[in-house]
């Protein structure tokens, strides 16, 4: 897990879980209100949540790590669907390394484990809270039998978990799943492997649910273009939008840039749409499309991507993320640009 030194907006200071540096944050904005437009950012550092506004500003500890030592980390944060708690995964290493899905409320009272996860063969590779209050994560088990992928669904409770199935192709990386929040609109990079000599072979495809075996059906393929997935490293950076009904996906386009494209997941969709191109800052290195992020805001109104420099094994004090809010229309434009200095940041994710 990477390092992250926030900026002095200082009200108050905490102490990180990594290097003892200094954390300084302001005072914790008002509670969001269910149904409102995105109105909130979250995301983790280390064993750490925070949150902040569309800006970057307002940036609050909403959940402090439960160790205070350099073994505990937190990820695949979510809002519930009332946006009044925190569903993540919270993994403590050591002798036995231990990792759980968890809840909280937003401002880090009352944590409960909802899902634990026997690491030595089974890791948890992505959370998605759906409208109905459920939870959908996946899973990527190892064993003798081979690699096995799965999605399942649960209570808010942790109760009440059910087994669904995926249909018989590889996932070139679990991570990429996105899905709506009916659940019934479902992401993924279906991809071969490739054999020497040979470029990599892979397409985005949505769904449109399971049926009664569960099985997922309503197969569309989104994309199959040699310049989006021909190769690993290029098979990332997709998202649907929570009503199901746009899908948004990077390019990286050489020369320090990408571009961001949109596309319908209706049959028989106009070709993909060019909304914006990213230069990316030129001390941030391009080891693979996979370092740039997209996330939905407000339906399909706006697009937040997101990249970062991480230097490596630690992170230091000059690493930092760029953010991009894209507003989504006839002509798409950056509503604002802002930077989380001191990290690489991986899951930002919207109350709403």
């Amino acid at each position: 897990m990477k390092h992250f030194f926030l900026l002095a907006f200082s009200v108050f200071t905490i102490f990180s879980c990594r290097n003892n540096a200094v954390e300084e944050i302001i005072a914790a904005p008002p509670a969001p209100t269910a149904g409102a437009a995105t109105t909130l950012l979250a995301y983790s550092d280390s064993a750490q949540i925070f949150t902040t506004d569309l800006t970057g500003g307002n940036r609050r500890l909403a959940v402090a790590p439960e160790t205070n030592t350099v073994n505990e980390y937190v990820g695949n944060v979510q809002f519930n669907a009332t946006a009044t708690k925190f569903i993540y995964q919270h993994t403590k290493s050591g002798i036995p390394t231990i990792s759980t899905i968890k809840s909280c409320n937003i401002d880090g009272t009352n944590k409960t484990v909802l899902k634990t996860f026997n690491v030595a063969t089974t890791s948890c590779t992505f959370l998605k809270v759906l409208a109905s209050g459920k939870i959908l994560f996946g899973t990527t088990t190892f064993g003798g039998a081979g690699t096995a992928t799965n999605i399942y669904v649960m209570n808010e409770d942790g109760t009440g978990e059910t087994t669904f199935t995926q249909p018989g192709f590889s996932v070139s990386n679990a991570r990429n799943t996105s899905v709506s929040k009916s659940g019934l609109d479902i992401l993924l990079i279906s991809a071969s492997t490739p054999q020497p000599g040979t470029n990599y072979s892979g397409r985005m495809i949505s769904y449109l649910g399971w049926n009664t075996a569960g099985v997922l059906t309503g197969e569309r393929v989104i994309e199959n273009s040699t310049d989006v997935f021909n190769d690993a490293s290029k098979a990332g950076n997709i998202t649907i939008s929570n009503d199901g009904s746009l899908v948004a996906f990077a390019v990286n386009i050489g020369n320090g840039k990408f571009d961001i494209y949109t596309k319908s997941t209706a049959a028989g969709a106009a070709a993909r749409k060019l909304i914006y191109t990213i230069t990316v800052p030129a001390d941030i290195p391009l080891y693979s499309t996979n370092s740039l992020k997209l996330r939905w805001l407000n339906g399909t109104d706006k697009l937040l991507a997101y990249l970062g420099k991480f230097t490596s094994p630690n992170g230091a004090a000059a690493d930092y993320t760029q953010c991009y809010l894209i507003t989504i229309g006839a002509t798409s434009s950056t509503d604002v640009n802002w930077k989380f200095v001191g990290d690489d940041i991986y899951d930002i994710t919207p109350n709403f």
